[in-house]
């Protein structure tokens, strides 16, 4: 299976989300799939493959709140011109998700949306946040992460 990961920051950088993605991706390769991630390109990443894990960096930065910049025609065709059999979006309000969500209807991929960390939600950008539900119209599922 061509799995794609969408999230905004991946190894080298550390944290949380950077380690969930990074745990599903190269046990999903490890079992035989091409998996690739797309993220921010850092500076300390000097590799584009990472234990069997395709990583494509682009030079973006904001969300639909407070504007996307950056290479965002690039990332919306590299998701539309490479043939994925799915794709997890991990989170929104950031880039990787944001600017996909014009696209969703054009992606022919499966759609799964990993909500983490919606506690930015404030009210002057209520308006933009309602296209992120509309971007999961076009979903094929959605993954909550929860300890309770």
């Amino acid at each position: 299976m061509k799995i794609l990961h969408a999230v905004e920051f991946y190894a080298p950088s550390v944290g949380g989300m950077q380690e969930v993605v990074r745990q599903l991706s190269e046990r999903m390769a490890a079992h035989g799939h091409d998996v690739t991630v797309v993220t921010t390109n850092v500076p300390e990443r000097s590799f584009s493959v990472l234990n069997g894990v395709k990583v494509v960096g682009f030079n973006i930065k904001g969300n639909l709140a407070n504007g996307l910049n950056g290479e965002v025609d690039r990332y919306r065709a590299y998701l539309l011109e490479n043939q994925f059999d799915i794709i997890s979006f991990f989170a929104a309000q950031q880039w990787t998700f944001d600017a996909a969500i014009p696209l969703l209807p054009e992606i022919k991929a499966k759609k799964v949306f990993v909500p983490y960390g919606l506690f930015r939600i404030v009210q002057s950008c209520l308006p933009k946040l309602f296209q992120i539900d509309a971007g999961m119209d076009e979903g094929n599922g959605c993954l909550c992460f929860s300890f309770r």
